[in-house]
């Protein structure tokens, strides 16, 4: 069985190692063929780093590397010199944004024997793009996390302002020398002020939402099952569940991004991850936090519910600025939400959360910062619920609830928010971060249901409203909620909660057993 590629970025070193390789190599020949200048966002962990060290496979004319994929014999392979920038691994923390670039140009100058001799950062790339375009031809030119100097003081707008004022200084020289360029490719996390930091580069093409390249990282079921064949049937042997079973939950919890609304993918990172542990966890969202974003969204006066799905229109996906900043925006381009479906004669996108994985993960968070809980008690909370449907007792689900409104901060309520609407939205997000099958608002031809959630033998029907229980099942009464899960095999529970606006929790709820 070839080894996974997880965590190697090197293509020489996946080939090398041997390694599992997902070819996208007839996608990068059809870039090339297309233009010279290209630009492309992508969430962390997807594959952008490895993206561009294929491209310096390929422009380096290392063809024996590439036996066995598309490309291997349709191109021309000519070896050109690389200029890779790659600002994840710069200094600019410690020394500045200008000094890293410039102690990152005199490295690749170096390399190449080249003696620089402008003192700025902004002359010595075009020194050294000169001088490599003169000694052995055409230049290409590859930058990964080229936001990640932005990116990382979101939280200190100056310092994120002086860094983007760089890096336009720096794009701008690249324009002056596209005859020396023979190819340019950049990627990042964000489009953070993409207009104003490449203006100059009015010739770059932004493959970002192109559906010709919706593909281009992650993988899709089909290169699933022609490259991982012997990891899925290893997982389908040890949890004894069919093949279909076996993807139907993979997909719902680690497939579902896409940049055009037709085309979906796997996230590489965690389903490389799945495959190694064979295990279901939150492997991407635990290689990074989303505590900015969800404390952000708290102070924006964001509840769950205005999260996703959103809809909106395609200038959305060209504006970002950091001193007016659209949280949907981010959270798009960090991957916490994406495409699911797009209206293409309106020009209309719907935006939601990508799977499973980003959903629950993503939400727990959101919990922790609205209950003033931490993750193990969060957890503890989550497990009340999950138990109380697993033993058909309604009781343990209304403690849990209870223990969750207890902890809620005051300040939470005297802030933006009506203590109303903090009330829905902690039970909203509780019921969606569950690991058990359940439904919140649920529409029925006589109403809206607060919330069914369903066990292996019973269902709740559950109601919530800011006064009496007594009001909340007379309401559950009049409407018939509960018609369309009566007379099955499954024990139906109604159950009504009043929450007390001056005690800021429930105090008082009904059970009825149908």
């Amino acid at each position: 069985m070839k080894q996974l590629s997880l965590n190697r970025q090197e293509f020489s070193r996946i080939i090398d190692d041997e390694c599992i390789y997902v070819d996208k190599t007839r996608l990068l020949c059809n870039i090339m063929n297309s233009g010279t200048a290209f630009f492309l966002s992508r969430p962390r962990r997807f594959g952008k780093s490895l993206l561009l060290n294929t491209f310096k496979e390929i422009f380096s004319g290392n063809r024996e590397l590439f036996k066995g994929t598309w490309i291997y014999d349709k191109i021309e392979w000519k070896k050109y010199p690389i200029l890779k920038l790659d600002f994840s691994s710069m200094s600019y923390k410690d020394l500045g944004l200008k000094e890293a670039l410039d102690e990152a140009l005199t490295a690749i100058g170096s390399k190449y024997d080249i003696e620089l001799l402008k003192t700025t950062y902004s002359g010595k790339i075009s020194e050294l793009i000169e001088k490599l375009a003169a000694k052995y031809d055409k230049v290409v030119v590859l930058v990964d996390e080229y936001d990640k100097p932005i990116s990382d003081y979101i939280d200190n707008i100056d310092q994120a302002d002086e860094n983007r004022d760089i890096l336009k200084s720096f794009y701008s020289s690249l324009k002056s020398l596209d005859s020396c360029i023979k190819f340019l490719f950049i990627t990042g996390v964000s489009k953070f002020s993409k207009v104003s930091i490449f203006s100059d580069l009015n010739h770059l093409t932004d493959l970002t939402i192109d559906p010709a390249y919706s593909t281009l990282l992650g993988y899709t079921k089909e290169e699933l099952l022609q490259n991982f064949t012997e990891y899925i049937d290893t997982i389908i042997t040890k949890h004894s569940i069919s093949h279909d079973e076996l993807f139907e939950k993979m997909a719902a919890t680690y497939n579902g991004y896409s940049w055009d609304g037709l085309n979906f993918v796997y996230n590489p990172f965690s389903i490389q991850s799945f495959f190694r542990v064979g295990e279901f966890h939150h492997f991407w969202f635990a290689t990074g936090t989303a505590t900015f974003l969800v404390k952000a969204l708290q102070n924006a006066g964001k509840m769950p519910q205005d999260v996703s799905p959103r809809k909106v229109t395609l200038s959305f996906f060209d504006k970002f600025e950091l001193r007016s900043m659209d949280l949907i925006s981010l959270l798009f381009q960090t991957g916490y939400l994406t495409i699911k479906k797009v209206d293409n004669e309106n020009q209309i996108y719907t935006l939601a959360f990508p799977n499973g994985e980003v959903e629950s993960a993503f939400l727990n968070n959101l919990l922790e910062v609205w209950s003033g809980r931490v993750q193990s008690e969060v957890s503890e909370i989550m497990i009340g619920i999950i138990e109380s449907l697993q033993f058909s007792q309604p009781e343990l689900m209304i403690d849990a609830f209870k223990k969750l409104f207890a902890s809620i901060p005051y300040d939470h309520f005297i802030q933006k928010h009506a203590i109303e609407a903090i009330f829905a939205s902690n039970i909203y997000t509780a019921l969606k971060i569950m690991s058990v099958r359940q439904q919140v608002e649920v529409h029925t031809a006589k109403g809206r249901i607060d919330a069914v959630m369903e066990g292996k033998d019973c269902v709740f029907i559950a109601e919530f409203k800011m006064g009496t229980a007594e009001e909340a099942m007379a309401q559950i009464e009049e409407k018939r909620y509960y018609e369309p899960f009566a007379g099955g095999s499954k024990k139906v529970f109604l159950i009504a909660a009043g929450f007390n606006e001056a005690e800021r929790n429930i105090t008082d709820y009904l059970i009825r057993k149908l």
